[in-house]
């Protein structure tokens, strides 16, 4: 036992209760030494950075009620009658953009929230063997045109005659010019006539006409010589009726039975300068022509501008009343008239014989007319032409149909096309296509069907 009392383990006394956190304030010193006092600054610190950006980021999503950061600067809260705040307008680039262009109109119709429809399709070339074509006419599937080969601006060009069979795609010559400088223009056709005037620009301007009767074997006639400027002509079945100028200051509107080769004068003008410029119509034996209101005084034109009517005579037993008077209805539309062409229900015109904005108007007996298109100058490429249930028109180098029963306007040239001078019988409509720009003239033409159209059945008949 003795050799082991210095091993022995004395019993500790129990420490007092308040000697034992004095002792956990005795670790400070470790933190102070280097390798800890670094690690806890870095500890620190990072906590501080990661509380500022918490901070920071909570006051800009959730500053003030209004939506807008603190960001020092006043801004006033916009009332519900106000735009939206700038700094909306900056959180939005398309806000900031300037305002896309106005589209441009299509030809006088309101731009439309789909396109339009392309009927386009189907439609066919006649590609013929003159260079230069003068504006045909078309009849159940046969072209009566003048053409020749040159410049327009070089002399005579179109000094041939031809009729076009658009099925077979035969083409034959009718006749040559006989006088010198003589062309071809108001080519006509229809299923017992062809119709044509020959003139050298000055007093010669003939009206012939030759028989398609086979009993006939293609006679030719000389109906007139018109000496003071060129006709325009209108034929329908074997009504021939044209505007002449007859002397200095009147331009008549004549007609003549092909058949019986009566001649009337139906109306005179003594204004040359604007409706006897003005072209008459005929459709189905009813002839129809501008003229000046009658109920319009010299003082309201003076006021108010001229005002027009649109005469109409009936080729029946009752063209000629009991007093040897013709009897001429009236449609008073309330505008100018230029030009007024007829399908036997619907009037169109267009209201300037000047102005390049001149409006296209569609109307009928008893009803206000509605505008169709505008900016159809006249004398120029934008030339229109009633159908069957369509009024067809070109504008900007496009052919455009209007469908009389719905009110729809369609395309006729695709947007990569270019057409003009388009003209409408019953269903079928020709008009030239430019759009190569080779200079030399091609025709096209589309027979319109009901399905196109969106349209029931229809009687597809030819003028």
């Amino acid at each position: 036992m003795p050799k082991n009392d210095r091993y022995r383990i004395k019993p500790r006394p129990l420490a007092s209760f308040t000697r034992m956190p004095t002792r956990r304030f005795f670790a400070l010193p470790r933190l102070l030494q280097p390798r800890k006092l670094i690690r806890g600054f870095i500890i620190i610190g990072g906590a501080v950075v990661l509380v500022g950006l918490l901070i920071f980021a909570g006051i800009s999503l959730f500053g003030k009620k209004d939506g807008s950061a603190n960001t020092g600067v006043a801004i006033s809260k916009p009332s519900k009658a106000t735009t939206a705040s700038p700094i909306a307008a900056t959180m939005n680039p398309a806000a900031t953009l300037p305002p896309r262009a106005t589209p441009l109109p299509l030809p006088g119709v309101t731009p439309e929230s789909v396109s339009l429809r392309d009927l386009s399709f189907g439609a066919r070339d006649i590609v013929l063997k003159e260079r230069q074509i003068n504006q045909p006419s078309y009849y159940n599937g046969e072209l009566i045109f003048s053409a020749g080969s040159g410049s327009l601006n070089s002399g005579a060009v179109l000094k041939s005659l031809f009729i076009y069979d658009v099925t077979t795609k035969k083409e034959t010559k009718i006749t040559a010019a006989k006088i010198p400088f003589g062309e071809y223009y108001e080519t006509l056709i229809n299923k017992d006539w062809l119709v044509w005037l020959e003139t050298d620009h000055g007093d010669k301007n003939y009206i012939y006409v030759m028989d398609r009767n086979p009993a006939s074997n293609g006679k030719v006639t000389l109906l007139k010589n018109c000496k003071n400027g060129k006709p325009k002509l209108r034929l329908s079945g074997n009504t021939l009726i044209w505007m002449e100028q007859v002397d200095k200051g009147r331009d008549v509107l004549s007609m003549i039975d092909l058949k019986t080769q009566e001649n009337i004068n139906l109306f005179s003008f003594t204004d040359i300068a604007t409706y006897g410029v003005s072209a008459p119509c005929i459709v189905n034996n009813t002839i129809v022509w501008a003229g000046p209101d009658p109920a319009q005084t010299p003082e309201q034109v003076k006021a108010q501008g001229a005002r027009s009517a649109i005469f109409s005579v009936s080729l029946d037993a009752n063209t000629i009343d009991k007093n040897g008077v013709l009897n001429v209805s009236q449609y008073l539309p309330g505008t100018y008239v230029h030009e007024p062409v007829y399908n036997g229900k619907y009037f169109a015109w267009i209201d300037s014989n000047k102005s390049p904005n001149a409006k296209l108007y569609l109307g009928q007996a008893g009803q206000a007319p509605k505008v169709i298109a505008e900016g159809m100058a006249p004398d120029s490429v934008t030339t229109y032409s009633l159908g069957d249930g369509i009024l067809i028109y070109g504008y900007s180098q496009q052919v455009w149909v209007y469908v009389i029963k719905t009110g729809e306007t369609c395309r006729l040239t695709s947007e990569g096309e270019k057409g003009m001078l388009p003209e409408a019988y019953g269903r079928t409509v020709v008009w030239y296509d430019i759009t190569a720009g080779s200079g030399t003239d091609v025709l096209r033409y589309k027979i319109l069907s009901d399905q196109d159209l969106l349209l029931g059945a229809s009687t597809n008949a030819q003028p």
